[in-house]
């Protein structure tokens, strides 16, 4: 539906934008009346009025239809009060501005309209997720006493109102099956109750903190974060048995080749560690 009211934007804009043109390529005298400019002006402010009401309902139930709706509605009304502007001129100082101040509104109207199809698009194809709610509710899920750390939230918006997540948790090695039950269920009907999001999966990382293990971690940590490109590293493990070290690591986007800088972090492991298999991940940036 937003992408169908975006397109009548887009629409509005270009007509008037090629009728604006013909006017002056074409120019015919300009006939207004009493009547016509009281009609204008009631019309003006009741689109006004509708596009503020469609707009305000529709950010109360978050619905990117009724904002769009009442977008086109103010557009409108932008389009009629260039005219009367524009009749008032012609009037007073004999001087027709239509088909120009026409041409002005017209471009602003258009690329309001590809601005709204652009965001339609991003609803549709998917955004990247809000920062600061991607923040709130990591923050819900860290204010869980057992909960060490909050990873890989990612969320799947399926409308207004309607969004699906799932995150991984790091919590203690220690923690059974019962614990870990009552922790998830927990997580999800706090972030639900705070932040109107639906927890579909939650992960788990185990954190041991055992001092041969903890000696590691720290070990294989100071590698890692001695390199500034890394952002972030979490998720890591080390089967001392099958001799395995698990770790995720977040390089910054603004590394024109992070694949180099992943492997290189890898080596600098490997070399310290070479009894050791490693299962490292570049992750990404949710």
């Amino acid at each position: 539906t937003t992408m169908i009211i975006a397109a009548i934007i887009l629409y509005a804009g270009l007509t008037a934008l090629f009728e604006s043109l013909n006017k002056i390529i074409n120019p015919v005298e300009a006939e207004y009346d009493t009547i016509s400019l009281v009609v204008m002006f009631i019309a003006i402010l009741m689109k006004i009025a509708l596009g503020k009401y469609f707009q305000s309902v529709g950010n109360k139930v978050n619905s990117k239809s009724l904002v769009a709706s009442g977008t086109d509605a103010l557009y409108d009304s932008l389009l009629t009060t260039s005219v009367l502007a524009s009749a008032l001129i012609f009037m007073i100082a004999g001087i027709s501005v239509e088909a120009y101040v026409g041409i002005l509104i017209s471009v602003f109207i258009a690329k309001a309209g590809i601005e709204l199809i652009i965001e339609a698009l991003n609803e549709i194809l998917g955004s990247r997720a809000d920062n600061e709610l991607v923040d709130e509710i990591k923050k819900t899920i860290c204010e869980e006493e057992k909960v060490e750390g909050a990873y890989d939230l990612i969320l799947h918006s399926y409308g207004p109102n309607r969004i699906v997540a799932s995150v991984h948790v790091a919590v203690p090695g220690e923690m059974n099956a019962i614990e870990l039950d009552s922790l998830q269920r927990r997580i999800a009907k706090n972030v639900a109750e705070k932040h109107r999001v639906l927890m579909g999966a939650v992960g788990v990382y185990s954190v041991d903190n055992s001092p041969e293990s903890k000696a590691i971690r720290e070990d294989v940590m100071g590698i890692v974060t001695s390199h500034k490109e890394v952002v972030q590293a979490h998720g890591f493990r080390v089967d001392q048995k099958n001799k395995v070290i698990n770790l995720d690591i977040i390089i910054d986007y603004s590394i024109k080749d992070r694949t180099s800088m992943f492997q290189q972090i890898c080596k600098e492991i490997q070399e310290k560690y070479p009894d050791y298999r490693l299962e490292l991940i570049l992750d990404i940036d949710v």
